[in-house]
Protein backbone atom coordinates (compact mmCIF):
# COMPACT_ATOMS: atom_id res chain seq x y z
CA UNK A 1 0.00 0.00 0.00
CA UNK A 2 1.75 3.17 -0.93
CA UNK A 3 0.59 6.73 0.48
CA UNK A 4 0.71 9.50 -1.96
CA UNK A 5 -0.35 13.42 -1.76
CA UNK A 6 -0.98 14.44 -5.71
CA UNK A 7 -2.46 17.73 -7.11
CA UNK A 8 -5.34 17.41 -9.43
CA UNK A 9 -4.72 20.47 -11.61
CA UNK A 10 -3.46 20.26 -14.70
CA UNK A 11 -4.38 16.11 -15.27
CA UNK A 12 -6.07 15.09 -18.46
CA UNK A 13 -9.56 15.72 -17.52
CA UNK A 14 -10.99 14.73 -20.54
CA UNK A 15 -11.57 10.44 -20.13
CA UNK A 16 -11.73 8.29 -22.90
CA UNK A 17 -11.83 4.77 -21.69
CA UNK A 18 -12.23 1.65 -23.86
CA UNK A 19 -14.59 -0.80 -23.33
CA UNK A 20 -12.23 -3.93 -22.90
CA UNK A 21 -9.14 -4.52 -22.99
CA UNK A 22 -6.75 -7.81 -23.70
CA UNK A 23 -5.00 -7.31 -20.65
CA UNK A 24 -4.86 -5.52 -17.36
CA UNK A 25 -3.86 -2.35 -18.23
CA UNK A 26 -4.69 1.01 -16.20
CA UNK A 27 -6.76 3.93 -16.63
CA UNK A 28 -6.63 7.65 -14.93
CA UNK A 29 -9.88 8.34 -12.68
CA UNK A 30 -9.74 11.82 -13.26
CA UNK A 31 -12.93 12.92 -14.04
CA UNK A 32 -14.47 12.30 -10.90
CA UNK A 33 -13.78 16.46 -10.69
CA UNK A 34 -15.93 17.30 -13.41
CA UNK A 35 -18.54 19.37 -13.75
CA UNK A 36 -21.20 20.95 -15.76
CA UNK A 37 -23.22 22.58 -12.62
CA UNK A 38 -22.52 23.13 -9.02
CA UNK A 39 -24.54 20.42 -7.51
CA UNK A 40 -22.55 18.31 -9.84
CA UNK A 41 -19.99 18.81 -7.15
CA UNK A 42 -22.41 18.21 -3.87
CA UNK A 43 -21.22 14.95 -3.52
CA UNK A 44 -18.29 16.66 -2.08
CA UNK A 45 -20.01 18.43 0.68
CA UNK A 46 -19.87 22.09 1.74
CA UNK A 47 -18.29 25.00 0.09
CA UNK A 48 -18.06 22.78 -3.20
CA UNK A 49 -18.70 24.15 -6.47
CA UNK A 50 -18.50 23.91 -10.21
CA UNK A 51 -14.89 25.93 -11.34
CA UNK A 52 -14.89 27.82 -14.67
CA UNK A 53 -12.90 25.19 -16.13
CA UNK A 54 -15.42 22.47 -15.01
CA UNK A 55 -13.93 20.95 -12.32
CA UNK A 56 -15.06 20.99 -8.75
CA UNK A 57 -14.07 23.50 -7.02
CA UNK A 58 -13.55 24.51 -3.07
CA UNK A 59 -13.27 28.28 -1.99
CA UNK A 60 -12.09 28.94 -5.10
CA UNK A 61 -9.14 26.63 -5.47
CA UNK A 62 -8.65 23.07 -6.89
CA UNK A 63 -9.22 20.36 -4.77
CA UNK A 64 -6.34 17.89 -4.09
CA UNK A 65 -6.72 14.50 -3.38
CA UNK A 66 -4.93 11.88 -1.17
CA UNK A 67 -4.43 8.39 -2.90
CA UNK A 68 -4.90 5.75 0.34
CA UNK A 69 -4.45 2.85 -1.10
CA UNK A 70 -2.72 1.43 -4.70
CA UNK A 71 -2.98 -2.40 -5.04
CA UNK A 72 -1.95 -2.75 -8.76
CA UNK A 73 -0.71 -7.18 -8.00
CA UNK A 74 2.44 -7.00 -9.83
CA UNK A 75 3.62 -9.27 -6.44
CA UNK A 76 2.18 -11.39 -3.82
CA UNK A 77 -1.29 -10.13 -2.00
CA UNK A 78 -0.34 -7.20 0.54
CA UNK A 79 -1.11 -9.13 4.02
CA UNK A 80 -1.02 -6.04 5.50
CA UNK A 81 -4.26 -4.57 3.31
CA UNK A 82 -6.26 -7.85 2.84
CA UNK A 83 -7.22 -10.80 4.66
CA UNK A 84 -8.99 -14.22 3.68
CA UNK A 85 -12.82 -14.99 4.31
CA UNK A 86 -12.68 -18.34 4.90
CA UNK A 87 -15.76 -20.83 5.78
CA UNK A 88 -19.15 -22.17 3.50
CA UNK A 89 -22.11 -20.32 2.76
CA UNK A 90 -20.55 -17.50 4.36
CA UNK A 91 -23.78 -15.65 2.30
CA UNK A 92 -27.00 -16.10 0.42
CA UNK A 93 -26.58 -19.73 0.95
CA UNK A 94 -24.38 -19.76 -1.61
CA UNK A 95 -22.62 -23.29 -2.91
CA UNK A 96 -18.53 -22.46 -2.34
CA UNK A 97 -16.13 -22.59 0.21
CA UNK A 98 -14.24 -20.18 0.65
CA UNK A 99 -10.22 -20.81 1.31
CA UNK A 100 -6.84 -19.00 1.72
CA UNK A 101 -5.20 -21.79 -0.80
CA UNK A 102 -2.88 -20.74 -3.34
CA UNK A 103 -5.82 -22.57 -5.82
CA UNK A 104 -8.15 -20.24 -4.68
CA UNK A 105 -6.57 -17.06 -4.12
CA UNK A 106 -3.47 -16.04 -5.98
CA UNK A 107 -1.89 -13.19 -8.10
CA UNK A 108 -0.91 -13.62 -11.84
CA UNK A 109 0.54 -11.43 -14.61
CA UNK A 110 -0.49 -8.02 -12.80
CA UNK A 111 -3.70 -9.13 -11.45
CA UNK A 112 -5.50 -10.74 -8.36
CA UNK A 113 -7.83 -13.94 -9.27
CA UNK A 114 -9.91 -15.13 -7.24
CA UNK A 115 -10.42 -19.13 -9.09
CA UNK A 116 -13.60 -20.77 -8.08
CA UNK A 117 -13.87 -24.89 -8.74
CA UNK A 118 -15.81 -27.66 -8.90
CA UNK A 119 -14.24 -29.73 -6.09
CA UNK A 120 -15.44 -31.82 -2.80
CA UNK A 121 -13.73 -29.60 0.26
CA UNK A 122 -14.98 -29.49 3.76
CA UNK A 123 -18.60 -31.22 2.48
CA UNK A 124 -18.80 -28.04 -0.03
CA UNK A 125 -18.88 -29.17 -4.20
CA UNK A 126 -16.96 -25.97 -4.75
CA UNK A 127 -14.22 -23.54 -3.56
CA UNK A 128 -13.75 -20.03 -4.32
CA UNK A 129 -11.86 -17.22 -2.99
CA UNK A 130 -13.11 -13.87 -0.83
CA UNK A 131 -10.24 -11.06 0.14
CA UNK A 132 -11.42 -8.52 2.41
CA UNK A 133 -9.67 -5.31 4.08
CA UNK A 134 -11.67 -5.50 6.91
CA UNK A 135 -9.64 -4.51 9.90
CA UNK A 136 -6.76 -3.75 8.22
CA UNK A 137 -8.10 -0.95 6.07
CA UNK A 138 -10.97 1.39 6.06
CA UNK A 139 -12.40 4.61 5.06
CA UNK A 140 -15.16 6.91 4.82
CA UNK A 141 -15.99 9.02 1.63
CA UNK A 142 -13.80 9.17 -0.91
CA UNK A 143 -13.18 7.29 -4.71
CA UNK A 144 -13.25 3.40 -4.64
CA UNK A 145 -12.64 1.62 -8.02
CA UNK A 146 -11.03 -1.48 -9.37
CA UNK A 147 -10.38 -2.95 -12.97
CA UNK A 148 -11.73 -6.24 -13.13
CA UNK A 149 -12.69 -9.00 -15.72
CA UNK A 150 -15.65 -10.82 -14.20
CA UNK A 151 -16.48 -14.21 -15.60
CA UNK A 152 -20.07 -15.39 -16.47
CA UNK A 153 -19.94 -18.72 -16.22
CA UNK A 154 -23.02 -20.44 -15.13
CA UNK A 155 -23.77 -20.12 -11.30
CA UNK A 156 -20.92 -17.36 -10.59
CA UNK A 157 -21.55 -14.33 -8.39
CA UNK A 158 -18.30 -12.00 -8.70
CA UNK A 159 -18.75 -8.80 -6.57
CA UNK A 160 -16.86 -5.53 -5.53
CA UNK A 161 -18.17 -3.78 -2.91
CA UNK A 162 -17.91 -1.79 0.62
CA UNK A 163 -19.13 -2.77 4.34
CA UNK A 164 -19.23 -1.23 6.98
CA UNK A 165 -16.37 -1.37 9.47
CA UNK A 166 -17.70 -1.09 12.92
CA UNK A 167 -21.62 -1.22 12.74
CA UNK A 168 -23.79 0.79 15.14
CA UNK A 169 -25.48 -0.74 18.22
CA UNK A 170 -28.05 -2.88 18.03
CA UNK A 171 -30.35 -0.70 19.98
CA UNK A 172 -31.08 1.93 17.55
CA UNK A 173 -33.40 -0.16 15.94
CA UNK A 174 -35.71 -0.90 18.78
CA UNK A 175 -38.93 1.24 18.25
CA UNK A 176 -39.44 -0.22 21.79
CA UNK A 177 -36.69 -0.57 23.99
CA UNK A 178 -38.38 -2.57 26.73
CA UNK A 179 -39.19 -5.40 23.87
CA UNK A 180 -36.13 -6.89 22.77
CA UNK A 181 -38.01 -8.89 19.77
CA UNK A 182 -38.31 -5.32 18.49
CA UNK A 183 -34.89 -4.66 17.55
CA UNK A 184 -33.23 -5.71 14.19
CA UNK A 185 -29.62 -7.17 14.63
CA UNK A 186 -26.50 -5.06 13.93
CA UNK A 187 -25.53 -6.72 10.83
CA UNK A 188 -26.08 -6.58 7.13
CA UNK A 189 -27.84 -4.84 5.82
CA UNK A 190 -28.58 -2.47 8.74
CA UNK A 191 -25.99 -0.30 8.48
CA UNK A 192 -25.43 -0.38 4.64
CA UNK A 193 -23.89 -1.56 1.89
CA UNK A 194 -22.20 0.02 -1.39
CA UNK A 195 -22.14 -2.34 -4.07
CA UNK A 196 -19.82 -1.18 -6.69
CA UNK A 197 -20.53 -4.34 -9.05
CA UNK A 198 -21.76 -7.52 -8.75
CA UNK A 199 -23.68 -9.85 -11.35
CA UNK A 200 -25.20 -12.78 -11.79
CA UNK A 201 -24.47 -15.44 -14.45
CA UNK A 202 -27.89 -16.20 -15.86
CA UNK A 203 -28.00 -12.14 -16.49
CA UNK A 204 -24.03 -11.41 -17.55
CA UNK A 205 -25.01 -7.85 -19.25
CA UNK A 206 -26.84 -6.88 -15.82
CA UNK A 207 -24.79 -5.58 -13.34
CA UNK A 208 -26.18 -4.58 -10.15
CA UNK A 209 -24.80 -1.17 -8.51
CA UNK A 210 -26.63 -0.40 -5.50
CA UNK A 211 -26.69 0.48 -1.12
CA UNK A 212 -28.68 -1.49 0.78
CA UNK A 213 -29.74 -0.01 4.49
CA UNK A 214 -32.09 -0.53 6.75
CA UNK A 215 -34.73 2.53 7.41
CA UNK A 216 -37.53 2.76 9.62
CA UNK A 217 -41.11 2.21 8.70
CA UNK A 218 -43.48 4.35 10.41
CA UNK A 219 -46.43 2.97 8.90
CA UNK A 220 -45.23 -0.73 9.85
CA UNK A 221 -43.64 0.12 12.86
CA UNK A 222 -40.25 -1.72 12.05
CA UNK A 223 -37.30 -1.48 10.48
CA UNK A 224 -37.45 -1.97 6.64
CA UNK A 225 -34.61 -2.39 4.00
CA UNK A 226 -33.86 0.33 1.83
CA UNK A 227 -32.20 0.38 -1.62
CA UNK A 228 -30.84 2.96 -3.56
CA UNK A 229 -28.66 2.79 -6.97
CA UNK A 230 -29.91 0.28 -9.78
CA UNK A 231 -28.76 -2.64 -12.19
CA UNK A 232 -26.54 -0.88 -15.28
CA UNK A 233 -27.53 -2.31 -18.57
CA UNK A 234 -24.52 -3.00 -20.39
CA UNK A 235 -24.13 -3.92 -24.23
CA UNK A 236 -22.35 -7.41 -23.76
CA UNK A 237 -21.43 -9.50 -21.13
CA UNK A 238 -19.29 -8.54 -18.19
CA UNK A 239 -17.03 -11.13 -19.56
CA UNK A 240 -15.68 -9.81 -22.57
CA UNK A 241 -12.81 -7.58 -20.85
CA UNK A 242 -11.56 -5.85 -18.32
CA UNK A 243 -14.00 -3.20 -17.13
CA UNK A 244 -13.88 0.09 -14.91
CA UNK A 245 -16.20 0.00 -11.94
CA UNK A 246 -15.99 2.86 -9.66
CA UNK A 247 -17.69 4.43 -7.02
CA UNK A 248 -17.50 8.18 -5.66
CA UNK A 249 -19.18 8.55 -2.16
CA UNK A 250 -19.14 11.62 -0.66
CA UNK A 251 -21.05 13.32 2.15
CA UNK A 252 -24.39 13.52 0.93
CA UNK A 253 -24.28 11.21 -2.76
CA UNK A 254 -23.40 8.01 -4.29
CA UNK A 255 -21.99 7.89 -7.79
CA UNK A 256 -21.65 4.81 -9.21
CA UNK A 257 -19.36 4.57 -12.91
CA UNK A 258 -18.82 1.97 -14.95
CA UNK A 259 -15.85 2.39 -17.89
CA UNK A 260 -15.63 6.06 -17.12
CA UNK A 261 -19.35 6.66 -17.15
CA UNK A 262 -21.82 7.59 -14.82
CA UNK A 263 -24.39 4.80 -14.33
CA UNK A 264 -26.10 5.40 -10.93
CA UNK A 265 -27.03 7.90 -8.55
CA UNK A 266 -27.95 8.06 -4.42
CA UNK A 267 -28.81 11.05 -2.74
CA UNK A 268 -27.85 9.85 0.90
CA UNK A 269 -30.32 12.04 2.74
CA UNK A 270 -33.21 9.40 2.67
CA UNK A 271 -30.79 7.00 4.47
CA UNK A 272 -31.37 8.45 7.31
CA UNK A 273 -32.11 6.62 10.59
CA UNK A 274 -34.34 7.57 12.94
CA UNK A 275 -32.22 9.81 15.21
CA UNK A 276 -30.63 11.57 12.09
CA UNK A 277 -27.62 9.35 11.89
CA UNK A 278 -26.58 8.75 8.29
CA UNK A 279 -25.55 5.03 8.24
CA UNK A 280 -23.02 6.13 4.66
CA UNK A 281 -20.96 8.29 7.44
CA UNK A 282 -18.86 6.48 9.29
CA UNK A 283 -15.50 4.08 7.63
CA UNK A 284 -16.43 1.33 5.00
CA UNK A 285 -13.94 -1.78 4.33
CA UNK A 286 -13.60 -3.56 0.99
CA UNK A 287 -14.60 -7.22 -0.28
CA UNK A 288 -13.41 -8.69 -3.46
CA UNK A 289 -14.96 -12.28 -4.26
CA UNK A 290 -16.40 -14.51 -6.17
CA UNK A 291 -19.25 -16.44 -5.19
CA UNK A 292 -20.64 -20.09 -6.67
CA UNK A 293 -24.81 -19.89 -6.89
CA UNK A 294 -27.06 -18.83 -3.71
CA UNK A 295 -28.28 -15.83 -5.47
CA UNK A 296 -27.04 -16.57 -8.97
CA UNK A 297 -28.21 -19.45 -11.18
CA UNK A 298 -27.07 -23.21 -9.56
CA UNK A 299 -23.62 -23.63 -10.74
CA UNK A 300 -22.92 -26.69 -13.37
CA UNK A 301 -19.60 -28.31 -12.66
CA UNK A 302 -18.90 -28.65 -16.13
CA UNK A 303 -18.41 -25.09 -16.60
CA UNK A 304 -15.54 -24.61 -13.85
CA UNK A 305 -12.73 -23.55 -13.22
CA UNK A 306 -13.99 -20.23 -13.57
CA UNK A 307 -11.64 -16.71 -12.65
CA UNK A 308 -12.19 -13.15 -11.65
CA UNK A 309 -9.35 -11.01 -11.95
CA UNK A 310 -8.32 -7.49 -10.61
CA UNK A 311 -6.09 -5.33 -12.41
CA UNK A 312 -6.07 -2.77 -9.74
CA UNK A 313 -7.85 -1.41 -6.74
CA UNK A 314 -7.70 2.09 -5.84
CA UNK A 315 -8.93 4.71 -2.86
CA UNK A 316 -8.78 8.21 -3.07
CA UNK A 317 -10.05 11.06 -0.86
CA UNK A 318 -10.19 14.37 -1.82
CA UNK A 319 -9.72 17.83 0.29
Amino acid sequence: MRFVRISLLGLPWALGLAGCSPGPSTSSSSHWLSCEEDADCSVWGEGVSCGAEGLCVRGGEAMATHQLLAEEFDGPLDPVTFGYEEGASVRNGDAEFYTARAENVFTDEGALVLRALAESYEGSEYTSGSVTTQGRFSFTHGVVEARIWAPDGVGTGPAFWLMPESPGPAEFYCPDPTDQASCLEAQWPVWGDIVVMTTRSESPTHVIQSSSYGTFDDALGAVVRGEQGGTTILSDSVASGYHDYAVVWGPRRIDWYYDGKKTQTFDTSVAYAPDGVNPFDRPFHIKLNLAVGGLAQAPDPAAYPQEMRVAHLRVTQFE
